[in-house]
């Protein structure tokens, strides 16, 4: 059996779009939420050793990474957005003229890792910023909430 979810826009960049519409990656101990966006990607983390006691579930928000495109919703055509439930792998689908663009994203619990895979017929370029939202050490398990951000800049390479 196939259990695939599919939508035709992104999900909404809110708390009702994460609860409600974002595509959940991961288990307990490391997992994600692919938001699906065209013009701003963001892949929301949570991650078991940044537990919160007051939180439902002891999770909270680990951090975000944003991909940054030179284009948006309303210029793409054949949006879809879905989660393949049986492979646990959440992907965006879309056209940019002749250019087809697809992005998957699945977390592994025995790599700790949340792995992004872009592919495109034509080279795009994009931006990432990554915001920690909450860092954690062993020495202090009271960890504090200290933002922290990163941004890199990725260009197509040329042959």
């Amino acid at each position: 059996m196939n259990l695939l979810l599919r939508y035709k826009k992104p999900a909404p960049d809110t708390v009702d779009g994460w609860e409600q519409y974002s595509m959940p990656i991961g288990c307990s101990y490391l997992g994600g939420n692919v938001f699906g966006g065209v013009a701003r990607e963001r892949i929301q983390i949570t991650e078991n050793s940044a537990e919160n006691d007051k939180a439902m579930g002891g999770l909270n928000n680990f951090a975000e990474i944003y991909l940054h495109f030179d284009h948006d919703f309303e210029t793409v055509t054949g949006y879809e957005r879905g989660l393949d439930i049986g492979s646990a792998l959440a992907y965006v689908n879309y056209q940019i003229g002749d250019n087809a663009v697809r992005r998957e994203y699945f977390a592994s619990y025995p790599d700790r890792a949340i792995v992004g895979h872009m592919t495109s017929q034509k080279p795009i370029s994009f931006a990432a910023a990554g915001v920690m939202t909450r860092f954690w050490s062993p020495m202090s398990p009271s960890a504090k909430r200290t933002p922290g951000v990163m941004v890199r800049k990725f260009s197509p390479q040329r042959p």
